[in-house]
């Protein structure tokens, strides 16, 4: 006998066209040709992937552009390249390994997108290079910057999210995940196991105080609350678009570095899907039992970054979230976590970088400067989410050992010794963001490799580190 097929739950729906404005002039696609078919065949994730290649593109095209403004001085004409990815090319692109593991799950989804929209998608992954071409001729910067802009007003217009069913198919991914590799925790929870535990946390929209608009950023940080009574069930607060009005809107925009709503839209899919892993880590620590008696919990914050991002890509290949996201969605969510991190990295002061490597390097037992970064809500955010970035493995194997390391305490999580935690998982000396930002030109391998050092214990040098 057959087990059921899965039918996952839809996440994201395109609004009927009645339901939309569907005479509003676009800049690059036709409406009847283009969009008429998109709304019909395609899904609004996918279509989301369509747009992060759009983004990668001209990222990857950024560099050359910014050397050939320089011209300006000399000749008003400013060239219009071709918007060609060749990210072998030393000079001006590059591509970093999620970025090519992105383009390799989902170059199918890709290609049947593109082909609705009428766009061409040339790969050949031998050579690293791609082109988008429409009627035989080769999309042009301008072009593929009108097609981005379009792209987020469809967004806009046409589709609805349910950012409460992201965040509940990736509870209930992360459990099954967590229930394999941390059964060991079962004991832990009185009664009740760890999957059960997990399975049961919920949700929650957050509501903002108008009142409090100063602090509109800490209002709106994704996180989870742990209730007192064991009558009640965790909880993940998450910014819900459907809810807000056009002012927090603005304000969300501005605070996530979006162009527009359509942009933010995308990320904020993104946002819940990856961070559910981190907010379900932080409550771990109160079915283990952990405390941090520090004020602000930098350490509490530390540890629950430090395996979000390896617990998120192993949690995307498990049932549900593996049905329920397109292919190549892990990948596309570090990539653009990536970005977002090495911005982060770039913008600090060299002294927020000490105060962040100091408290990475501690494990979360050195707090921050409360000036300079436990006061700032926003330098305070993004020091997690690099973290996040940072400690993030492709291996379940690493994941297992991350999970036994946080976990195996129980009380004070600040008393342990660094010497405990394993080799392969510890962290290197200055920051890793360069690393996991480099070419994918110094790859040997997509596959996990595993090899001893010197005292025979097993590192894994995998496509993420």
């Amino acid at each position: 006998m057959h087990a059921p097929e899965f039918k996952p739950r839809p996440l994201a729906k395109f609004k009927s066209v009645d339901e939309s404005v569907s005479e509003a002039k676009l800049n690059f696609f036709n409406y009847a040709k283009n969009i008429t078919a998109l709304l019909t065949k395609s899904t609004p994730l996918q279509m989301g992937q369509v747009t992060t290649l759009f983004e990668f593109i001209l990222a990857a095209m950024d560099k050359r552009l910014r050397s050939t403004r320089r011209m300006e001085k000399k000749n008003s004409t400013i060239p219009d390249p071709v918007a060609r990815w060749d990210f072998t090319s030393g000079d001006f692109t590059s591509a970093n390994r999620f970025q090519l593991s992105f383009l390799h799950d989902s170059q199918d989804n890709l290609k049947r997108t593109l082909d609705l929209l009428g766009i061409s998608f040339n790969v050949d992954l031998s050579k690293k290079c791609i082109t988008l071409t429409r009627d035989k001729k080769a999309l042009h910067v301008s072009d593929l910057r009108a097609a981005l802009v379009d792209m987020e007003d469809i967004m806009e217009r046409f589709v609805v999210i349910d950012y409460a069913a992201i965040i509940e198919t990736m509870v209930e991914s992360c459990s099954r995940v967590l229930g394999e590799k941390a059964a060991y925790l079962d004991e832990e929870g009185k009664g009740k196991t760890l999957q059960a535990y997990i399975a049961n946390i919920r949700p929650q929209a957050i509501k903002f105080d108008s009142k409090q608009t100063a602090n509109f950023r800490r209002q709106t940080e994704f996180r989870a609350s742990t209730p007192t009574s064991s009558t009640s069930s965790p909880t993940i607060l998450y910014p819900d678009l459907n809810t807000l009005d056009k002012t927090e809107t603005d304000q969300l925009i501005q605070q996530f570095r979006c162009a527009s709503k359509g942009q933010l839209m995308r990320k904020l899919v993104y946002h819940c899907a990856a961070m559910t892993s981190r907010a379900i880590l932080r409550c771990l620590q109160s079915f283990t039992g952990q405390e941090d008696p520090e004020k602000y919990e930098w350490c509490a914050e530390h540890n629950s970054s430090y395996a979000a991002g390896s617990l998120f890509y192993v949690t995307c290949k498990s049932l549900p979230a593996s049905r329920s996201f397109p292919s190549g969605f892990h990948c596309e969510v570090i990539s653009c976590w990536l970005r977002e991190a090495m911005q982060n990295w770039v913008s600090w002061s060299a002294e927020t970088k000490v105060e962040y490597l100091r408290w990475r390097d501690s494990y979360g037992t050195s707090t921050p400067s409360l000036l300079g970064v436990t006061a700032n809500a926003k330098t305070s955010s993004e020091f997690k989410q690099v973290m996040c970035v940072e400690s993030c493995f492709n291996s379940s194997w690493a994941l297992g050992l991350q999970l036994k390391f946080l976990y195996s305490r129980k009380g004070n999580m600040r008393k342990f010794d660094i010497s405990e935690v394993p080799l392969s998982i510890r962290h290197r000396k200055g920051s890793r963001l360069p690393l996991l930002n480099s070419p994918v030109t110094i790859m040997r391998s997509q596959r996990d490799v595993e090899c001893c050092d010197a005292s025979n214990m097993p590192i894994c040098y995998s496509s993420s580190v």
